[in-house]
């Protein structure tokens, strides 16, 4: 059969040609950039938190992960879900060091900037798994509540602000009960707020109480070497109304006395209540860390 016009030949290729190789999609320039940004302040924070690091490293790094989380929150085609997991895992490595690189007081001092990093990742990436993260910082939390550092607030605020769905929010909501809830959300600023104030008061009592314990001792020396006996007829008069002066003098500052000594003993009294609520969020929060820990535990 014969057609006119053009036609177009169907080529078949050959068992052992060689197929065809086409191009392979790569990152794009802005991606790979990121992945290199992310992978220089990953290093920088796990140098800082490093036996060599200095105290001028640690102030650099809570900036560091302050533009991190910019990063994170700002998103965009430039981070990929593989950059998240990669951050989340370095970071998550860095901190698992613990007390084996700077020490405690190095990881404490970046806690909170390393919760506002982890929230930032949650919101961004739900899909990864925070359970260890969420363990640490939860230590680490607890650590400065016993140093009352006023920087567990934090923490635990960006804790509680990382999405319920994510894995390890969850178990968060479990070991950490309704008491600490309640506490950390009415107790908190009035407790720590009352205690200072009584402490406060009752330094300004002490200030009182002394110098009328010192004004009666010596009042009550005066009188004891006083000798109206011996002092002439009109002297005498005259010591007589001075030492009647004195005793009125010592009633007075008796009575001032008893009142600021009940006072303090009220406050006194006061303190040790809110203290005693205090210790017993202490005890709460660390049987709770204890318990995360455990069903870490239990999950590897």
């Amino acid at each position: 059969m014969t057609y006119s016009g053009s036609t177009t030949r169907i080529r078949r290729q050959s068992p052992t040609e060689t197929p065809k190789q086409y191009p392979v999609a790569r990152p794009s320039v802005a991606t790979t950039k990121c992945r290199r940004d992310l992978d220089k302040h990953i290093r920088s924070i796990g140098a800082a938190l490093g036996p060599e690091g200095t105290a001028d490293d640690l102030r650099r790094s809570r900036v560091i992960f302050d533009q991190i989380a910019d990063l994170v929150r700002a998103g965009g085609n430039n981070i990929t879900d593989a950059d998240y997991v990669h951050l989340l895992r370095h970071l998550t490595r860095i901190y698992s060091s613990g007390d084996a690189g700077r020490g405690y007081d190095a990881f404490a001092a970046t806690a909170s900037a390393y919760a506002r990093v982890i929230k930032a990742l949650s919101r961004r990436c739900p899909m990864c798994d925070y359970r260890e993260s969420i363990g640490q910082l939860l230590d680490l939390m607890t650590r400065l509540f016993q140093t009352r550092h006023p920087s567990w607030k934090s923490i635990f605020r960006l804790l509680r602000a990382i999405p319920t769905s994510v894995n390890g929010r969850e178990r968060l909501e479990r070991v950490c009960s309704v008491y600490v809830h309640e506490w950390f959300d009415e107790g908190v600023p009035n407790h720590y707020s009352l205690r200072r104030e009584l402490h406060r008061e009752i330094e300004e009592l002490d200030l009182e109480i002394e110098p009328l314990n010192n004004a009666i001792r010596v009042t009550r020396e005066e009188l004891e070497t006083s000798n109206v006996s011996e002092d002439a007829p009109r002297d005498r008069k005259v010591t007589i109304f001075a030492v009647a002066r004195k005793k009125r003098q010592i009633d007075r500052w008796q009575r001032s006395m008893r009142q600021s000594l009940a006072q303090r003993d009220e406050k006194s009294r006061a303190a040790t209540l809110v203290e005693s609520d205090i210790q017993e969020l202490g005890d709460r929060l660390r049987r709770a860390a204890s318990a995360y820990r455990l069903h870490l535990v239990k999950d590897n």
